[in-house]
């Protein structure tokens, strides 16, 4: 194969002039080739593009010409060829790609090699978001790079996302979730972003969703319609995990500043007091500028039974908070989705009438 450099410098000249590479460079690169008896492969690489005419003169040539083959890579084919080798596009060359080079790099590095996005790459994507396309697992690539650099409130992805969209991200983040898991598991690869991000797509959802919908898509998704012929204890498995996650998150910031709940000691998987601070802010457009990132081990122990919900949940003596008095099982997932849902509207309007 020869890259010649006579050809590169030239296409870069054809470059700067032109949308596409002259067609005098080819043909000249490819006269030039047949002098190389020895040459199987004659690659012509330009970052624009080839003209028709030029592909057909090549065409032509090579029918008298058995040896070199011409090969011609333009902008797309080189975009395609770098978007299979993401980590090492992002370790060199990641300032060369375009911002939708980016996006692509990141879904691919995060789907294939499970290797999660930085907060710089992240943040460029952000900024340019409005110009850019998505689909929905490079937008779950981003969620979870969010919570592997432990910060979702500053760049709020289920806040952008259309209704419709925003569904079918969920879907196919629960479609994929427990294959994540299982490869995570095997390659050492740090799992807790993942479920983290799940979560915090049903929690979203939910605000768009009644409990008993999101149920069916969750159970349609996550057991790939295969409920009745999963064993109870691999669909507790597989659910528990990310239903644990959402509850302990809501436990926390729900009880933050709830006089009847008391947190004195932790155990919480949300990450930190300030991320308790900013919590509901994940779910805003606006988003928010702190940093989440060290955990502060607070677990809630103590329940004043004499005082009120602020929620508005029925409580007294006898009936404890629903966020704690509920046992998440696969049979009540309607139930605990309810009282997530409930949670989260209250609390969410607390918030933005606060801001």
């Amino acid at each position: 194969m020869l890259f010649a450099e006579q050809v590169q410098q030239r296409t870069k000249r054809g470059s700067m002039q032109s949308d596409t590479l002259e067609k005098s460079e080819v043909q000249e690169a490819c006269n030039n080739a047949t002098a190389k008896g020895d040459l199987d492969v004659l690659v012509i690489a330009t970052n624009t593009q080839f003209s028709n005419p030029t592909r057909d003169w090549v065409k032509d040539w090579q029918k008298t010409h058995r040896s070199p083959k011409v090969k011609l890579w333009d902008k797309e084919h080189l975009e395609r060829l770098l978007s299979r080798h993401p980590a090492v596009v992002l370790r060199l060359f990641s300032d060369a790609l375009s911002a939708q080079g980016q996006v692509q790099a990141m879904e691919a590095r995060f789907w294939n090699r499970l290797e999660y996005s930085p907060p710089g790459q992240l943040e460029k994507i952000w900024s340019d978001r409005d110009t850019l396309e998505f689909t929905e697992m490079s937008v779950f690539a981003a969620i979870a790079g969010e919570f592997s650099s432990g910060s979702i409130t500053k760049r709020p992805w289920a806040a952008i996302l259309e209704t419709n969209f925003l569904i079918k991200t969920l879907h196919m983040a629960f479609l994929n979730v427990s294959y994540l898991v299982l490869r995570s598991v095997k390659s050492g690869t740090d799992q807790t972003p993942m479920i983290r991000a799940a979560c915090y797509l049903l929690m979203a959802g939910l605000q768009h969703m009644e409990p008993e919908a999101a149920e069916e898509l969750v159970n349609v998704s996550l057991y790939r319609g295969n409920e009745d012929e999963m064993p109870e204890e691999v669909r507790s498995l597989l659910l528990m995990p990310i239903i644990d996650q959402l509850l302990s998150e809501l436990q926390d910031v729900c009880s933050d500043d709830c006089r009847r709940m008391s947190a004195v000691k932790s155990a919480s998987l949300t990450q930190s007091a300030d991320e308790i601070a900013t919590y509901w802010e994940r779910f805003d457009l606006n988003g928010s500028e702190s940093d989440e990132d060290e955990q502060d081990g607070r677990r809630l122990l103590l329940e004043m039974t004499s005082e009120p919900c602020k929620v508005g949940f029925t409580v007294n003596s006898d009936i404890s908070c629903p966020l704690f008095g509920v046992e998440p099982t696969i049979r009540n997932l309607a139930e605990v989705l309810g009282i997530a849902k409930r949670v989260l509207a209250f609390r969410k309007s607390e918030a933005t009438a606060e801001a």
